[in-house]
């Protein structure tokens, strides 16, 4: 034997303890703290040669001992000078205590304690402590009273459980701890099975796990195939038994162990996929956002400045228009008959010096005064009354509040809707501003001018089809995009009234040609007259869409009924359409519900349990009952005496009852379990296959009854022997009746062999 890992841990464990001892009780004299130190490696050292295990761990308490000694068992005196004057008769010294000295007599050197263990030793020896609690003490023998039906059973992770498994040695099965049987078999497989005992069950006596074969007709493959069965039920501890159905260590408990830890791993993995996932598809939407932000603000710059050109052009255009009214006004002096209009006075010219003009008439008298015009102010231009009444009619009390109201409760996409509607808004604004101070351009300028609200319409079809995933708000956002096409309106000079009549526009003004049509949208071609919202809106009705459909009746049919397709009139069917039969679906199919334990009036209800190994019902009284519905593999224990328990279509159920003032009922449950340690007056089974009841003592008076059930099974105390001691029984199955003096006599068919 060498030296194992853990006897170096525990070392190098003593080497720090003894370390820090040195430097609590050596604090100050550096002298005697370097030459223990120096000690300590020196032996160190020394101590690394050694193989002998026996001689490892000896260094390994003696090094420990001599950490406790220094702790509690030395101080460290220092010398006190005497005062001046005052004769040494003795020395004095200060010593320097700690908190671990020990102060009295060394009773801790006489009669040592046992060392403090750190926190990762204590931890060690918890685990190793629970460990053996579970292989051990939890999983009894047979012997013990109900060790079978134990809650107390810790179940352990797949790691555990497989390192377990591989360490699992199968017992030697001997024939004098066997007790085999041969009886009749029941169920499917003719003569063969139902007229000769084929049917193998066999007890081993140690633990007593009892075993039942019936796979094939032949009686050697099914003592053979009994015997592998009861090997994979028993493994072998130091000097006892236990269960591998109790820890996992069976094959068909390791096989659904391992399925149960393959699906967690796929469980997690698919986790850990779909988080990626989702992190790249927010890495891919946010980089899509930002390239769509840039082709917005470039968008928006481009329309900044095509507008700041025409206002420019406006601005300068009135600049001219002011400075020529400026220059006309002196001159106005006389108005013109034919035209009624003020004409203009002739400009003077300078006299030639040949010809002598004629002298001038008499002025005539002066014409009426003319208001002056208004003063107009150079680079300021005037707001024309239909840009104001715009304004005052629209902008104001119409755009500003809707978009304030949308941004107070709606969401981003449905906010980015309505700003965009604003920035048409201040574009048509734009575009009467500027018809008002400009005359009528050509075509091709006509074009130009109108591109900022073309840009407009597309930008709020984009918005659109980018937030189709926003369902909760898409209604807001197709009505908003919809109204986005408000613009044509104005352009075509057409108003609400004549547009919802249906007649032409009117306008003083030739009317301007309509803007050439927005692009269709990247999702697809364009829908009817509601767009494509119109059409989801139609199908997301839900049961509306089919509610005025009827079935069709065979009759109907034209592929069945070749009259119908030659004629090509289908005549309504004189009968009612039969209503289809909805199908029943399958108990297997039906969904997993949740699992309950309450207490509701005076009835326990235990429902849909499943692997719960520890479900104990306290606090009990006489006038209560238990119902016990739909577990699976689960364990109960009622305490105290209650008035009646109920097991209906459970699976692989155990119960623990105290004591019942009425019944005990257990309805198509296969594979129960049930002890009774106290008093029953009666067990009822219906439609239950494989089952094993315990009886205690007091409950020796019981009546049995059973309706359609098979390999059904009562333990019974031994008389003489200790508590938990059980022979088993079988419920009889096969019954004979015969008629006498014309009644029908039933009795009991015992096969003995």
């Amino acid at each position: 034997m060498s030296i194992t890992p853990a006897m170096k841990a525990a070392a190098r464990s003593a080497y720090r303890n003894l370390y820090r001892a040195s430097s609590i009780t050596f604090a100050g004299d550096e002298h005697v703290l370097k030459a223990f130190r120096m000690k300590m490696r020196n032996d160190a050292v020394a101590a690394q040669a050694i193989i002998d295990p026996e001689t490892y761990e000896q260094q390994i308490q003696l090094g420990r001992e001599v950490a406790d000694v220094l702790r509690k068992n030395i101080v460290q005196g220092v010398r006190v000078p005497s005062a001046e004057g005052t004769p040494e008769v003795h020395e004095t010294f200060r010593l320097r205590l700690t908190k671990h000295t020990e102060l009295g007599s060394n009773e801790t050197i006489k009669n040592p304690p046992p060392m403090e263990l750190s926190d990762r030793s204590m931890r060690k020896q918890e685990k190793a402590s629970q460990a053996r609690h579970t292989s051990v003490t939890d999983v009894a023998p047979h012997n013990d009273s109900f060790a079978f039906f134990s809650p107390s059973h810790l179940s352990m992770n797949f790691s555990q459980l497989k390192k377990a498994h591989k360490e699992r040695v199968l017992p030697e099965l001997k024939e004098e701890d066997l007790e085999e049987t041969f009886v009749r078999g029941t169920g499917p497989g003719g003569q063969s099975i139902n007229k000769t005992e084929n049917n193998v069950q066999l007890l081993h006596k140690p633990t007593g796990i009892r075993v039942s074969c019936q796979e094939t007709r032949s009686l050697k493959l099914n003592r053979h195939i009994a015997r592998k069965n009861l090997l994979e039920k028993v493994v072998v501890l130091p000097n006892r038994y236990i269960y591998t159905s109790l820890m996992g260590l069976s094959k068909e408990e390791f096989a659904r162990a391992k399925q149960r830890e393959r699906e967690r791993r796929r469980r997690k993995k698919a986790k850990k996929k779909a988080a990626e996932k989702a992190l790249a598809e927010a890495d891919e939407n946010f980089i899509i956002d930002l390239d769509e932000m840039e082709s917005e603000e470039i968008e928006q710059q481009e329309r900044e400045q095509s507008q700041q050109l025409s206002l420019e052009a406006a601005t300068s255009r009135l600049e001219e228009i002011a400075e020529l009214n400026s220059t006309i006004a002196p001159r106005l002096g006389s108005t013109d008959s034919s035209s009624g209009f003020p004409s203009v006075a002739p400009i003077a010219s300078s006299p030639s010096p040949t010809v002598s003009a004629p002298p001038p008439p008499p002025p005539p008298p002066p014409p009426p005064a003319i208001p002056p015009l208004p003063p107009v102010v150079p680079g300021v231009p005037e707001v024309p009354k239909s840009v104001t009444a715009f304004d005052e009619i629209v902008i104001g009390p119409k755009v500003k509040p809707f978009v304030e109201l949308t941004k107070s409760f709606a969401t981003a996409p449905v906010i980015e809707l309505a700003d965009l509607i604003a920035n048409q808004f201040q574009d048509v604004r734009s575009l009467i501003l500027l018809s008002a101070n400009c005359q009528q351009p050509d075509q091709k300028t006509r074009e130009g001018l109108l591109m900022p609200l073309l840009a407009g319409i597309e930008e709020v079809t984009r918005a659109r089809e980018k937030n189709r995933k926003e369902r909760d708000w898409f209604g807001h956002i197709t009505f908003l995009s919809e109204v986005g096409a408000h613009v044509g309106w104005v352009v075509n000079g057409i108003t609400v009234e004549a547009y919802q009549s249906g007649a032409k526009g009117t306008s003083v003004a030739p009317p301007l040609p309509p803007p050439p049509p927005p692009p269709p949208p990247a999702a697809g071609p364009a829908a009817g007259a509601g767009g494509v919202a119109a059409v989801f809106a139609q199908l997301n009705r839900g049961e509306e869409v089919t509610k005025g459909l009827r079935k069709v009746d065979k009759s109907e049919m034209t592929h069945k009924n070749p009259a119908l397709r030659a004629s090509s009139v289908v005549h309504a069917s004189s009968s009612a359409p039969k209503k289809p039969i909805k199908p029943i679906k399958p108990q297997a199919l039906t969904g997993k519900k949740p699992p309950k334990f309450a207490l509701e009036g005076n009835k326990w209800t235990i429902e849909y349990q499943e692997n719960e190994r520890s479900l104990i019902v306290e606090e009990t009284s006489l006038n209560q009952s238990i119902n016990i519905f739909g577990c699976k593999s689960s364990t109960i224990v009622v305490k105290g005496k209650v008035n009646a328990v109920t097991l209906v279509n459970c699976q692989g159920t155990s119960v623990l009852v105290e004591s019942v003032v009425s019944s005990i009922s257990v309805t198509r449950s296969p594979s129960f379990a049930l002890q009774v340690m106290g008093t029953a007056p009666m067990i009822q089974l219906d439609s239950t296959d494989s089952g094993q009841i315990y009886l205690s003592k007091d409950s020796l008076g019981t009546e049995i009854t059973t309706a359609k059930c098979s390999a059904i099974n009562v333990s019974l105390p031994v008389e003489g022997e200790e508590e938990g001691v059980f022979e088993e029984q079988a419920v009889p199955e096969m019954l004979r009746t015969v008629v006498k003096s014309g009644k029908l006599v039933t009795s009991v068919v015992e096969h003995v062999g």
